[in-house]
């Protein structure tokens, strides 16, 4: 919304084609894959603490999506790629991304390892293959959410990139219980399925939570923590009459 006008909901999509001009040594990823490798831009100048000059980015057109989960991200961030096997045979790639003064405590193998097992649970579960052409997760700074499931390129806080040891059930947060998990279920149903706002789509993500939680033995979390969370802050189907009732009750309370 502070970038283009739009009409913010989820039954109104569009494609979109996204051109970026940023400082050369910048890493931008977006919805799409780059249509083509980034291009130096002549004479370009960028004042960013040291100057190398720019280039510009130029990525694929996006299928029809709903403009709220369109994504570009821009800066000095270090990535790790992976792939996975599609149902359809597809080729995946997958890419995990944090600022490259983070680079040393990437767990890229693990997050893939954890992608690898909710994309095999939602294409079985949807009987059809992922809808988009890649799966980046990119770790963000100065974010003020979990995540943000946009579609091809997930953000997530990057307080969840452990620079020291945490207890086992943060891991667990991040990975098959809160966050890298459920975010896929809303990939899958509320970025391809769902035309208007749905309780199917936190019913997956209750799925997802239930599914993973016992393959990684994060019954505990699922069943101490996740299920009260998700009922205070995602239920399934809540009142709503007004905008104002809506921010009280969807608050976590002690």
């Amino acid at each position: 919304r502070r970038v283009f006008a739009v009409f913010e909901q989820p039954d109104l999509k569009a494609t979109f084609a996204f051109t970026v001009t940023a400082p050369a040594h910048w890493t931008v990823i977006s919805n799409s894959p780059t249509a083509a490798d980034p291009q130096p831009v002549t004479g370009a100048v960028n004042h960013n603490g040291r100057d190398t000059g720019a280039r510009r980015w130029t990525f694929a057109t996006t299928p029809r999506i709903a403009s709220y989960i369109t994504a570009v991200v821009a800066g000095p961030y270090h990535g790790e790629h992976r792939e996975l096997t599609s149902s359809d045979g597809r080729t995946i790639p997958l890419g995990v991304y944090a600022r490259a003064s983070l680079a040393q405590y990437l767990e890229a193998d693990e997050i893939a390892d954890v992608t690898r097992a909710g994309f095999s649970l939602y294409e079985d579960v949807f009987g059809r293959p992922y809808p988009f052409e890649k799966y980046d997760q990119i770790f963000v700074p100065e974010f003020n959410a979990g995540a943000m499931e946009n579609a091809g390129a997930v953000t997530f806080v990057e307080s969840y990139v452990f620079r020291s040891a945490v207890p086992q059930a943060t891991v667990e947060r991040r990975e098959p219980g809160d966050q890298i998990g459920p975010s896929r279920a809303d990939v899958f149903e509320r970025d391809l399925r769902i035309q208007r706002l749905d309780p199917r789509e936190q019913a997956l993500r209750h799925l997802h939570r239930r599914q993973i939680a016992v393959v990684k033995g994060a019954a505990q979390l699922f069943g101490g923590h996740l299920m009260r969370f998700g009922h205070v802050i995602h239920p399934f189907q809540a009142e709503c009459p007004d905008t104002s009732r809506s921010w009280r009750e969807t608050r976590v309370r002690p």
